[in-house]
């Protein structure tokens, strides 16, 4: 059985794409997620009961959310980089623009919600 997209055990085809930007952007993501998950567990107990997540809301307690809900941006983008790297695998073949676009937004996002999630951790712990 050969596969279409660019995922698989065999030697034709390995789990990084073969085209070297998107490899690179796929190892930045799962770099980026990794990172944050991390920094979350070393953090944690340091973290006040109440954080600050919702920034478009208006000043003072509508910003504000229990510790717990900080975990919802890691876990996000683990679900984001699991379906965009399923998504990208499947347009690959025949769309490697839209793979490359998909892959490259993602990236994007990653690192803008990175410097979101260091944002609260460091308003927060320091």
């Amino acid at each position: 059985m050969k596969l279409t997209g660019w995922f698989s055990m065999g030697e034709e085809y390995s789990f990084f794409p073969k085209d070297k930007l998107l490899a690179w952007n796929i190892r930045m993501d799962f770099f980026l997620v990794l990172s944050q998950s991390l920094l979350l567990v070393l953090l944690y107990k340091y973290i006040p009961p109440q954080i600050p997540l919702f920034f478009s809301q208006p000043w003072g307690d509508d910003q504000l959310v229990d510790k717990i809900y900080i975990c919802l941006i890691p876990a996000t983008l683990l679900l984001v980089f699991i379906v965009n790297i399923f998504l990208s695998s499947l347009f690959f073949q025949k769309e490697k623009l839209l793979s490359r676009i998909i892959i490259f937004t993602t990236t994007l996002i990653f690192v803008l919600l990175t410097v979101t999630f260091i944002k609260i951790l460091t308003l927060t712990t320091i």
